[in-house]
């Protein structure tokens, strides 16, 4: 063996015993029964496409050595030679390696490995035998290994190929590569399988609710066993609530599915505003003693949708106040991070947001679960299209719209999972049902969305595919979701009513979900009475909410978007699309307080102001256009943002425009009064004053029922004189995967925040951390995101500092030329 080889063995194998040390046990359950493992850590990464990678005996030598979850395509250059769809990003092949070897006490044992998510067409071999092939870049997936494994001293490989070749093949951001985790999962051979286990609550009152569990239980040995399930529900003190047990002998190589019922007296219910969770405990026995064991939290709760009254869960009628996610994480790309998934579930919450839907693929488990636990509802989306594909576009959204046809290959590409649906379709949905299943949060099972588009591709027009084939697919997919799963109501997102209703495509559905077609739901309610409409994606206007607000029967909508995300992007330089309530940093933009002022009730006020009379400007339309000049970007940036701040020329007339929703608020402006505002109860919580601009403090103050409650303020700033740095955390864990997310900000010699600084900020790391994103929230900059310095965004930068294994005291220091330096410490325990 050549000295570089095995110094980089040795690398391996030290690194995989400290991993397997520092194995966090709550997340990666083990114990004398089962041995699930995370399987994130010391892969070897190749860029390009090397046939003989699949062999056991390649030398890899020379690899780049990872941890999962990994974006390939994120650390790559952005350029306008790649398609705007998918973020001036490219795509590409790629392989994948890991070395391990397995004890010999797990000979005899089942053995699994579960692929959470890898974007795409992945092919994975084991010891350089092929195992498997799957297409869909967001389905979870696993595999039986067993019969390839070998154990003690020797050596396993496997190798996993990626194929993002055709990189404009979504209508967003999707990432490349193993961008989710991966799972070792070693059974008994009498087991539950993967997805195995059924919970529901068919009959929910205060008083006693009752739970329904199927659980599969596999007999892969040569003789009958005497098998034994049983459930308990434990409470979150750690009482047992309910148990049941029952028996059956079941034969050899066969399966049988134990169906329970328990009641839970005077339960504690799960909705958004207390979602509190409950852990299902599953044993199998065989021979008295345990041979297999599945934990699993679950919500009490029961919903229903009325076409004339709305959603009800447990009994309360409430109304859906969702958001559209796609999965990206900003900076991070498609690499999954629950901590930052996290962070944005949370803020979302703030904003009042009750309910997310899943744009537009199965999302990754650790969503569901942050779900679960902070109570948000969910439409769980399968699909973006189906056996014909949509148009992507390549070098700006819309442009060579007029082209038509004419366009493809380029202004537009039709690659994508359409290549493979008709084979796929069906597996892939059944999978996402019996994966997320057992999720509280899930209220909603979507077979698509915008699958009527129109003339993209159906259309009544000749040559093009008819809509009636819509129909047919819709069926069945339905058909295939309540075959694994009746307790939920099927529905798909829907753009073109009109072209549906004449089909019959709402028909097929228990729920009918209009995207931006808030214009028929009087005129579809009348006609269809027994039609239950919701909101599935909805435009942030005021008018927008008062649809679902002043509609009874309309129970929902979902805001397109919560968040900033890559892709579906203008004309280059813009990469990302703008229409969140947060930006990539997930800073709160003005229209997450306006937000927050109709969905919540807690006392906000925000400013935003703008000059009153702007210099006439063309209205540039996006989809016609080749190319961007500088000044062209600043006319789409003044279009589609607002601002916060008090930087003007003195004497011009601003308009200021108070978010709130107090009963009252005063303008002061350096302690005079500009006068008070009242708004009435139900009104759009906008408040506005035309004043000329003085440099000082401009401070607005709120009411509600004459008590002061809140108040907000904006300086004037000077010229950039320093750095401020801040962190969401004083500490982290010290587990590879917890983040701290480091704001910098540009402030002149006062600590005032200078609104219009772009001064580049460099970071630097010392100490158990490191710095793996930085971003500005630019959805104009092609800065990337993998560096150690990006230049400042409205004043501001960010830095996302990751843990190590090993716990201490990071030391971030941030610096620009020209200014003051920062520094701040956090803990890694």
């Amino acid at each position: 063996m050549r000295e570089k080889d095995l110094k980089s063995k040795i690398v391996i194998l030290l690194s995989l015993l400290l991993i397997i040390c520092r194995c966090d046990l709550s997340d990666s359950v083990r114990d004398r029964v089962v041995h699930k493992e995370l399987f994130d850590y010391n892969w070897l990464f190749k860029k390009g496409d090397i046939k003989e990678a699949r062999n056991l005996d390649y030398d890899d030598s020379s690899w780049e050595i990872i941890n999962l979850p990994h974006d390939f395509s994120i650390r790559e250059p952005f350029s306008k030679k790649w398609a705007s769809c998918t973020g001036y990003l490219p795509g590409g092949i790629a392989w994948y390696r890991k070395h391990f070897t397995l004890p010999e006490k797990f000979r005899d044992k089942k053995v699994f490995i579960l692929f959470d998510g890898i974007y795409k067409n992945s092919s994975v071999w084991l010891n350089g035998k092929k195992i498997g092939f799957r297409p869909y870049g967001y389905i979870s997936f696993y595999y039986d290994i067993t019969p390839y494994l070998n154990f003690g001293e020797n050596e396993n490989v496997i190798a996993v190929r990626v194929d993002h070749s055709d990189y404009a093949d979504s209508r967003w951001y999707t990432g490349s590569g193993i961008y989710r985790h991966v799972w070792l999962i070693v059974k008994e051979k009498i087991y539950i399988p993967i997805w195995g286990t059924f919970i529901t609550t068919p009959y929910v009152t205060r008083d006693i609710a009752k739970i329904n569990v199927e659980t599969v239980v596999k007999n892969e040995t040569e003789k009958s066993s005497k098998c034994t399930v049983i459930n308990t529900v434990i409470d979150t003190s750690g009482r047992v609530k309910s148990e049941v047990r029952s028996s059956y002998n079941i034969p050899p190589k066969s399966e049988h599915k134990f169906v329970q019922a328990m009641n839970v007296d005077h339960p504690e219910l799960w909705s958004p505003d207390k979602p509190y969770l409950y852990t299902l405990e599953t044993k199998v026995l065989n021979g008295g003693k345990i041979v297999d064991k599945e934990v699993s939290k679950i919500g009490i709760r029961h919903f229903y949708f009325s076409a004339d009254s709305g959603f009800f869960l447990n009994g309360d009628n409430i109304k859906i106040k969702g958001v559209c996610l796609h999965h990206d994480l900003g900076p991070l790309g498609a690499a999954l991070n629950e901590k930052v998934l996290e962070k944005k579930i949370k803020l979302l919450k703030e904003a009042g947001c009750n309910a997310i839907r899943t744009s537009h693929n199965p999302p990754s488990p650790e969503l569901l679960d942050l779900c679960d636990k902070y109570g948000m509802l969910v439409m769980c989306e399968a699909f973006d299209e189906w056996a014909r594909g949509k148009k992507k576009w390549i070098k700006g959204r819309n442009v060579g719209f007029e082209k038509g046809d004419a366009g493809k290959g380029v202004y537009f590409s039709l690659d994508g999972y359409n290549k493979y649906f008709e084979e796929w379709g069906v597996k892939d949905i059944k999978d996402m049902i019996l994966r997320d299943r057992n999720h509280p949060s899930i209220i909603l099972w979507s077979i698509g969305n915008e699958i009527d588009y129109h003339n993209d591709p159906y259309s009544f027009e000749k040559g093009k595919p008819s809509p009636y084939e819509l129909v047919t697919i819709a069926k069945k997919l339905v058909s295939a979701v309540k075959e694994i799963d009746t307790t939920r109501p099927v529905t798909a997102a829907l753009a073109n009513i009109p072209m549906s209703n004449k089909i019959g495509l709402p028909e097929v559905l228990d729920v009918v979900g209009y995207n931006y077609q808030e214009k028929y739901y009087s005129e579809d309610h009348k006609k269809y009475p027994d039609r239950i409409i919701i909101g599935s994606e909805n435009g942030h206007s005021y008018e927008a909410w008062l649809a679902v607000k002043n509609n009874v029967y309309i129970s929902s909508q979902f805001l397109w978007t919560g968040a900033d995300y890559l892709g579906e992007a203008w004309i280059f330089p813009f990469r990302s699309f703008p229409s969140g309530l947060l930006d990539l940093c997930l800073h709160r933009k003005p229209r997450f307080y306006f937000r927050k002022c109709l969905w919540t009730d807690d006392p906000t006020l925000f400013l935003v102001t703008k000059r009153h009379k702007r210099p006439d400007r063309t209205v540039l339309d996006l989809g016609k256009l080749d190319s961007l000049s500088n000044e062209d970007v600043v006319k789409i940036m003044e279009r589609f943002s607002r601002s916060s701040h008090w930087n003007y020329e003195e004497g011009e007339d601003i308009a200021i425009t108070c978010y709130t929703n107090c009963d009252e608020v005063e303008l002061f402006l350096n302690n005079k009064s500009q006068g008070v505002k009242y708004r009435v109860e139900g009104s759009k919580p906008e408040l506005t004053w035309i004043i000329p601009y003085k440099k000082g403090i401009l401070k607005a103050i709120g009411k509600k029922n004459g008590e002061v409650v809140c108040s907000y303020e904006l300086k004037t700033a000077g010229k950039p004189a320093q750095l401020l740095v801040f962190s969401d955390k004083n500490k982290i864990k010290a587990d590879y995967r917890d983040v701290a997310f480091i704001e910098v900000r540009i402030a002149d010699e006062n600590g005032v925040l200078v609104p219009n600084a772009d001064n580049r900020v460099y970071f630097r790391v010392k100490g158990p951390g490191k710095l793996i994103a930085v971003c500005n929230g630019n959805p104009a900059s092609t800065q990337s995101f993998v560096s150690d310095n990006i230049g400042a965004y409205n004043g501001k930068c960010v830095g996302i500092i990751q843990s190590t294994f090993n716990p201490g005291k990071i030391q971030i220091v941030v610096s620009s030329r020209g200014l003051v330096s920062d520094t701040l410490s956090i803990v890694s325990y």
